[in-house]
């Protein structure tokens, strides 16, 4: 019958409409469901397209029902608040429908606690609230696309700070650098506590509070070791609310008697907290005890230290007797029982030649009957005797000193269990008398030697230093070298306040044969000084200094002040320039300046110091600089070779831009252009070791090595950032305080250096800067360059260059830009320019990656017809939403609609008009002729035109397959009644008849029908009627129509006594008839008791849903009948009907089947030839009998 396989789709979508929601350069995916509720065992299959190339089905040929569609929108190169629509075309088999989308592009963000986070204020009150999820999102690739988008100073900062591992420190110092929040200020309530103990130790604790939420770190210590701090590194989880606690201990054991003090410290790098802590110990019995050994052995020592100093004649023996009675009166406070005090008192007044006082005393220690026992039971009983004789008249003072230390060194031996009080005794008395012989004559270089080995062997009393010092202060000739013990000593009169003029012209003496620098004695050598103020002291102090190559700064003190003394020595000047601090550095000396005019042998940066003060001084001192002149530019140009800079050097560069050209060489000006840029920085805070500048238009960050707290840097522009490093690696915003200082007069200097330094990085970027982006294309080294500074940067050259209209350079800004990088308002204006420079080239891959629809309307079509005549395959897709879009806003050409003519899919009803304007200008019709007629069949959708579509693709020699579908298409519809048969069409049936092309039953059905309606046929007609007929009877495929055929054909294949019955349903059903032959009213009164017999047959389908049964009905006999079908497992009555067969044959023809009606018609009629016609009758079926044999 032909293949046309028609049914009425009801097809439905879920979502009924596409509404989605986006974030910008977001590649979205979703999905729909498609399926037909108007027969869900049915698969549908079919093709989807979409109005809009952001929006592609990833699946454009499905198949199935209830089948799920994924669809992709891609929304880069839109921006936040962009709106677009569209429709997806779904071509199914049967049906053709839409389903419509609606897009907006929204901000991006990210769900939290707080609620949905959108920009950095949103993210900053979430850290507030929940650091932690703070945390998570401040290291999250949103966080730098989103967050960060459009805020180049703010990614400066996150990058710097970032630089560091991962950390709450970074986040913090990031939103306080960003002034999202405050710095936490720490605060204690007092900065001065008191504590008492008694007799143990105590747990105490400081409050320290914060100032505000966030991240916090700090450390505490103390100077001291009698109080042990719980933990030394705190942060803010240490903290509840606002006030954290910082506990200690105070050991009750490392503290002594009275006031004790100690400084805790709390620090970061923004601040420092000193709290003086006061403790206070109560003295207790035990206590009591340690405190009065402490008083007896500092006692003893000053009655030892008396003996010395009478010895070496430091006192008169007025102040000797005095200070020893009353210390050692304190000692018998003390300890009352201790009998050697008062022994040593009487021997104290003997040696201050007070001889009654002595007597006295002697007389007071024993008294009574008891004073023999006690005597027998002394300890000390040889030296109350020694003391007795001294104080007889015979009594010889040479052998006092021996006899002392024989007595004392026996008493020592005997009663070993107070060694404490025996070895004061025996040092102190053996000291004496070695003092004695030094001073009254003796050898006292041996004395000296032999104290010195002791000194050697570690003996470092104070006994043994007082005997020493008493003899160089005798004789500071002793002293012949500095030996380590020396220094010992001397370094200990030094601390005591304890030289002299004379130990000092000694130590000077002395001093050119020490070796080696030590610190010791050069502070000796400063003490010395103090006594002597001797100009060649100060010049052996000097000597010492430059021989051991000491050019700290805080050695130029002496070097200053031996240049303002005369004081001439070797190296001295070179010595004041090492040692000079340019900070501090006032002036310098005519001697210096005159000296270094001849030669320099000092450091560069020394040298530097020189001659920018000579130029600062240029004006005073004219002489001098005229002088230095010549000198000062050979230095300047050997450190600009070297590209050396600093404050210093800076006064130098600075004076040569004063000169005149002829001066200063192109390389000179040239390497000068390169460091104008040079600022210095300087800092306040000590634990701060480098730090990192950001600038806006530079890729990589430069990097400040700090020392004495200043460094030096280059910066072009005022966008920039400082991040701070402390020397544990930790980053800090600028929030650290800092002051820069521009080394030049840039202004000045670039328009001094524009010709020798045009090609310089920093020298462009200045320009760029400056309103002149279009510099940019002289750098050579855009590598450097941040790409988003960069790429606006070109952008921003490129307008000006379109505005000059210098073509060549604005072609070449705009394809040196990076599309990435900018935001969508310049990325279409970019295109725009492409179109208009004819780079159609990038402005194709632009629209392929962001959009068709960033480009301006009138600039489609160049892009659209280069593409088109490139035939750049890659493009296809791009070049086919844009000749689309170019079609519908009217502004086509015929490039554009043959093209949309070979390759345009789509709505059916869009290809009508393409295919209506492309009447007169395409070659290529017959293409969208094709697929037009393609679609109508697929989709059984009706067009306007489709006939007048259909000639024209046949007159154009349309493929065979594709004609005689579409004839078949038109032919099933006009035979089922719904459509007119175009009298082409009718013209193409008859004309592959007769040619004997193929037609299938549809179309043969179609013209059959048509041949039908016409009252006559020409030969042609009635042949091809004839042959059509002649089939489809042989295959019983019989129609009603047939009988409307010219009357030979209906006579010639039988069918004039027939009756057909039909019913049009559903195709490919089960339908049945149930028919009855019912009588007239007349024989219905004579049966009335006979029974009706109905019979029941299935109908078959003659063609798509119609079902047709043919009768053999006599003149007047009565059919009734009703069609049902097949539903849900019965049958269901759908049609009912009766029919009386009213036709009448000629006459004149004889067969018994027009007997049989001329009798019937006799019957009724009461006609008197009934009888004859009777006999007729059985005469013509007898012979009938006869003639055919029944096999």
């Amino acid at each position: 019958m032909g293949n046309v396989p028609f049914m009425n789709r009801e097809i439905k979508f879920s979502p009924e409409t596409i509404e989605i929601q986006v974030y910008k350069d977001e590649v979205y995916t979703g999905e729909f469901e498609i399926c037909d509720i108007s027969n869900e065992k049915e698969e549908i299959q079919g093709y989807i397209y979409s109005s809009s190339s952001r929006m592609r089905c990833l699946q454009e040929e499905f198949k199935g029902n209830n089948r799920k569609i994924k669809y992709q929108y891609d929304a880069k190169g839109l921006k936040e608040g962009d709106s677009r629509e569209g429709e997806l075309y779904i071509l199914c088999d049967q049906k053709e429908t839409s389903l419509h989308f609606q897009v907006q592009v929204i901000e991006k963000y990210v769900e939290t606690v707080n609620g949905k986070i959108r920009d950095l204020n949103d993210f900053a009150e979430l850290a507030r609230i929940n650091w932690h999820e703070a945390y998570k999102i401040f290291y999250s690739q949103f966080f730098v696309e989103t967050i960060l988008e459009n805020r180049p100073i703010c990614r400066m900062l996150y990058r710097g700070i970032n630089k560091s591992e991962h950390s709450n420190h970074n986040l913090e110092e990031f939103l306080i650098a960003t002034h999202k929040k405050k710095n936490n200020i720490l605060s204690v309530e007092k900065k001065q506590l008191e504590f008492s103990l008694a007799d143990k130790s105590s747990k105490e604790y400081i409050e320290i509070r914060k100032s505000t939420w966030g991240s916090l770190e700090f450390t505490v210590s103390t100077d001291c070791k009698f109080i042990t701090i719980e933990k030394e590194t705190y942060t803010e989880k240490d903290f509840i609310g606002n006030a954290c606690r910082i506990f200690f201990m105070i050991n009750n054991e490392k503290i002594h008697d009275g006031n004790n003090f100690a400084k805790m410290t709390i620090k970061n790098v923004y601040q420092t907290i000193e709290i003086k802590i006061t403790v206070n110990k109560d003295v207790g019995l035990e206590e009591i005890v340690k405190s009065i050994q402490r008083q007896i052995k500092e006692s003893k020592l000053k009655v030892g230290q008396a003996f010395i100093e009478l010895a070496t004649n430091a006192i008169t023996k007025e102040k000797f007797v005095e200070k020893s009675i009353m210390n050692l009166n304190h000692l018998s406070a003390l300890e009352p029982n201790e009998e050697i005090y008062n022994l040593l008192k009487i021997y104290t007044y003997i040696l201050g030649e007070r001889r009654f006082d002595a007597k006295f005393e002697m007389d007071n220690i024993f008294v009574g009957e008891v004073q023999k026992e006690k005597l027998e039971d002394l300890e000390y009983k040889e030296f109350y005797q020694l003391l007795k004789l001294m104080l007889g008249d015979n009594f010889s003072k040479d052998s006092a000193g021996e006899k002392v230390e024989s007595l004392v060194s026996d008493a020592t031996d005997e009663k070993k269990e107070n060694s404490d009080i025996s070895d004061n005794i025996n040092d102190n008395i053996k000291l004496i008398r070695i003092l004695k012989e030094a001073v009254e004559g003796n050898d006292r270089r041996n004395t000296y030697n032999e104290l010195l080995t002791l000194l050697e062997k570690g003996n470092n009393s104070v006994a043994l230093m007082n005997a020493m010092y008493g003899l160089i202060r005798l004789d500071p000739i002793l002293i012949g070298k500095i030996r380590k013990e020396e220094e010992r000593l001397l370094m200990w009169a030094y601390r005591h306040q304890g030289l002299t003029l004379e130990i000092a012209n000694q130590i000077f003496e002395i001093s050119a044969s020490v070796k080696k620098y030590s610190h010791k004695f050069y502070l000796i050598m400063c003490g010395a000084y103090s006594f002597s103020q001797k100009k060649e002291h100060l010049a052996a102090i000097c000597g010492y200094l430059i021989k051991s190559q000491k050019f700290e700064e805080k050695y130029h003190q002496w070097y200053e002040e031996a240049i303002s003394e005369k004081v001439k020595i070797t190296g001295l000047y070179e010595a004041f320039l090492q040692s000079a601090d340019e900070n501090n550095l006032k002036t310098i000396p005519q001697e210096v300046k005159l000296y270094f005019k001849y030669g320099e042998t000092v450091e560069n940066d020394k040298l530097a110091i020189l001659y920018s003060k000579i130029i600062k001084e240029k004006y005073k001192d004219v002489e001098t600089y005229e002088a230095y002149k010549e000198i000062i530019r050979k230095f300047a140009r050997e450190q600009l070779e070297k590209n050396k800079i600093n404050e210093n050097l800076a006064v130098i560069y600075n004076d040569f831009i004063s000169l005149e050209d002829d001066f200063a060489s192109y390389t000179t000006k040239e390497q000068l252009g390169k460091i104008i840029f040079t600022n210095k920085i300087k800092i306040d805070n000590p634990e701060i070791v480098r730090a990192y500048i950001y600038e806006m238009p530079l890729k990589k960050e430069r990097e400040i090595s700090f020392i004495k707290n200043q460094g030096y840097f280059e910066k072009v522009t005022d966008q920039y950032e400082i991040i701070f490093q402390d020397r544990y690696g930790k980053r800090y915003s600028n929030k650290i305080s800092y002051t820069i200082v521009p080394l030049f007069d840039v202004e000045k200097c670039v328009d001094y250096f524009s010709d020798y330094i045009k090609n310089e990085k920093n020298y462009l970027i200045y320009k760029m800067e400056n309103n002149q982006p279009q510099y940019i294309l002289k750098m050579q080294n855009q590598e450097l360059l941040e790409e988003g500074y960069k790429a606006r940067t070109l952008f921003t050259a490129a307008e000006y260059f379109d505005k000059q209209e210098e073509t060549t350079k604005a072609i070449q800004a705009i394809k040196e830009i990076d599309l990435r990088l900018l935001d969508p308002e310049k990325r279409k204006k970019v295109v725009d320019m492409f179109v208009k420079y004819k780079q159609f080239q990038k402005a194709a891959k632009a629209l392929q990656e962001y959009g068709d629809d960033i480009i301006e309307t009138g600039n489609e079509i160049g892009v659209t017809n280069y593409l088109i005549k490139e035939d750049c395959g890659e493009y296809k897709n791009l070049v086919k939403s844009l000749a689309t879009r170019i079609f519908i806003s009217g502004y086509y050409n015929e490039d554009i609609i043959n093209f949309l003519c070979e390759n345009f899919m789509g709505s059916t009803l869009l290809m009508l008009r393409i295919w209506n304007t492309s009447l007169d200008m395409s070659d290529e019709i017959h293409v969208l002729e094709e697929r037009i007629l393609q679609q109508m069949m697929y989709c059984n959708v009706e067009v306007p035109k489709k006939n007048n579509i259909f000639e024209s693709y046949c007159r154009n020699g349309g493929k065979e397959m594709i004609v005689l579908a579409f004839l078949t298409k038109l032919s099933h519809e006009y035979f089922e009644g719904n459509e007119t048969m175009p009298k082409y069409a009718v013209n193409l049936l008859k004309t592959r008849y007769i040619k004997c092309k193929p037609l299938n039953d549809t179309c043969n059905l179609a013209l059959l029908k048509i041949l039908s309606t016409q009252k006559e046929l020409d030969s042609n007609e009635y042949e091809i009627a004839e042959g059509i007929l002649e089939d489809f009877v042989s295959r019983k495929i019989l129609f009603g129509f047939y009988k409307k055929l010219p009357h030979s054909l209906v006579e010639k294949f039988n069918l004039a006594d027939k009756v057909f019955v039909e019913y049009k349903g559903k195709p490919n059903k089960k339908v049945i008839i149930k028919y009855c032959y019912d009588k007239n009213e007349k024989e219905k009164k004579l049966a009335e008791n006979e029974e009706v017999t109905y019979y029941t047959e299935e109908v078959k389908e003659m063609y798509s849903g119609i079902y047709v049964k043919v009768f053999t009905l006599f003149f007047g006999e009565l059919l009734k009948y009703e069609f049902l079908q097949e539903k849900n497992r019965g049958f269901k009555v759908v049609k009912r009907n009766q029919v009386v067969n009213n036709f009448l044959r000629d006459k004149d023809e004889i067969n018994r089947y027009n007997m049989l009606n001329q009798m019937i018609i006799s019957n009724r009629l009461k006609d008197d030839d009934l009888i004859e016609s009777l006999d007729e009758y059985k005469k013509l079926d007898d012979l009938t009998s006869e003639m055919f044999i029944i096999l």
